[in-house]
């Protein structure tokens, strides 16, 4: 097979990899969500270091495999340079206004939230720190970028089209997870997943202008830097209205 196949199979099985871990873990934290709280408050389990280190395989491992084997293309990756400088300050203004327009969003959902009641009950809510958004920034940057690279190599480098049609199947990935599902499902929570699809949007057009991957993942970590806070407000707000034993439920997970 040619790197144009190769590159083919490799996004397939990716997208179905990730569809079945999803799947797995969900139905994993389901299960030990009705199970006793045994371990401390605090502690790491065994299972959380599978998962990091699953994640660091597939987020970036994978990308790196198929670049060290010539499969796929780093410059549409977008990991050789400023290829359209001429452009940034475009791009700047662009992801400043997405921003501005995200964060009102974000502060009118979440001040608009109903009650929220027995809905929240099986949520996987988890208080996530500054560092591991950071790290949740890097992982996206260098999957979506692996995407775009792949359909603007299908396209004959096709930058439009490519980061686009990348940016379609990254929403589609995300819908085979069933958590994602779920989420969509409770208001409470599908403000923080339609604001997720809004930062692809706001990457992928930053990324058209600018063809440098890390000008993008240090917007997108702006971005996100600049929604936590309304992100803590709003996992918050989900906690204090909770009952009693949904909230427990949650903190043992």
């Amino acid at each position: 097979m040619d790197s144009q196949n190769y590159l083919m199979v490799a996004v397939g099985l990716s997208v179905l990899l990730y569809a079945v871990v999803t799947h797995l873990t969900w139905a994993y934290r389901r299960r030990q969500a009705a199970l006793p709280a045994l371990r401390p408050r605090g502690s790491y389990p065994p299972e959380f270091w599978v998962e990091q280190i699953g994640r660091l395989v597939y987020y970036i491992g994978l990308p790196y495999v198929m670049l060290r084997e010539g499969i796929g293309s780093a410059r549409m990756m977008g990991l050789t340079g400023w290829s359209a400088s001429s452009a940034i300050p475009l791009t700047i203004v662009v992801v400043l206004a997405a921003f501005f327009l995200l964060s009102i969003f974000w502060r009118r959902c979440i001040s608009s939230l109903p009650a929220l009641g027995d809905s929240l009950e099986g949520r996987l809510v988890s208080v996530s720190p500054r560092a591991a958004v950071t790290l949740e920034v890097i992982y996206l940057g260098v999957h979506w970028a692996f995407y775009r690279s792949a359909f603007i190599f299908w396209f004959g480098g096709d930058y439009y089209a490519g980061s686009f049609l990348g940016l379609l199947l990254v929403i589609a990935e995300r819908l085979t997870n069933p958590e994602v599902r779920f989420a969509l499902r409770h208001s409470e929570l599908a403000v923080f997943e339609v604001s997720q699809w809004g930062l692809a949007l706001c990457v992928t057009t930053a990324f058209f202008f600018s063809r440098s991957l890390a000008f993008v993942i240090g917007l997108q970590w702006l971005l996100a830097m600049g929604t936590f806070p309304a992100g803590q407000a709003l996992i918050r707000k989900c906690l204090a209205s909770a009952p009693a034993s949904s909230t427990a439920s949650s903190e043992s997970r």
